[in-house]
């Protein structure tokens, strides 16, 4: 959990992070877009439902996050992160339209421009390819799938729209893992020299909890400064996860 939080690892037992990295999840031990948009997104919805105008809820919220991001390291994954939802920020203050590729390339350029041996390292190639497999080949599989569940909508009379609706969400879900491992598999082969053929199913199952995970692990810690009990009671959400975690990608590692 202080792996997840604060990218803390030398207390991470090696078993578990070999565990992870076999089974194509050990991106959740690093600090990435995930924990800034829980983060800070979090924190910039507060701001705006408590009246809050957009300058002001970028700037709060975008001053909590660079504390945070150099709290953790200031890594490339996070400078990256941070800076994407920095840009998001002042796109949503200034009435501009956020767009993916772009705020993607401009901490792309001034990582490199400061610290051109990035481009080798395998945080930095990961971290912005995971981004760009959301544009290509993401979109091109959400509109196909769009069409296909459109299609069968229309065919199908007894088809409601609420469960259309969510065969489309799942459909999405998987061609946007399955579009990450794709875009990512070169750089994982060359740096591991090994691919972990089920992590397209076992990110659909791990991500969408990891959210809990990051919750659980903030409010456990603040809550502990006023009750130790209190806290280590809010901590069980993320323990019983992770514990999960660890059993799933046992029997991940048992198929052939």
């Amino acid at each position: 959990l202080s792996a997840v939080l604060f990218g803390e690892k030398e207390d991470l037992d090696s078993a578990v992070y070999e565990l992870y990295r076999k089974n194509g999840i050990s991106h959740l031990l690093a600090i990435s877009g995930l924990h800034v948009s829980i983060v800070g997104l979090g924190i910039w919805k507060i701001f705006r439902k408590g009246g809050a105008g957009f300058w002001f809820a970028g700037v709060g919220a975008g001053g909590f996050l660079c504390v945070y991001g150099m709290m953790v390291g200031s890594g490339a994954s996070v400078v990256r992160a941070v800076s994407m939802a920095l840009l998001s920020f002042l796109a949503a203050a200034v009435g501009r339209t956020y767009d993916l590729p772009t705020a993607m390339c401009i901490p792309a350029v001034g990582l490199l421009l400061a610290h051109p041996f990035l481009l080798t390292q395998a945080s930095f190639q990961l971290s912005f390819l995971a981004v760009t497999s959301l544009v290509y080949p993401g979109r091109l599989f959400s509109a196909r799938g769009e069409k296909i569940f459109a299609g069968e909508r229309s065919s199908a009379a007894v088809m409601t729209i609420s469960s259309g609706v969510q065969s489309f969400a799942a459909a999405s879900a998987f061609f946007t893992s399955l579009s990450l491992q794709m875009v990512t598999a070169p750089v994982i082969l060359c740096h591991s020299f090994g691919i972990p053929l089920y992590g397209v199913f076992l990110n659909l199952i791990v991500i969408p909890l990891m959210t809990y995970v990051v919750i659980s692990g903030f409010l456990g810690l603040g809550l502990s400064f006023l009750s130790e009990s209190v806290g280590g009671a809010m901590l069980g959400g993320a323990h019983y996860i992770l514990k999960f975690y660890e059993v799933i990608c046992n029997w991940t590692g048992e198929l052939p």
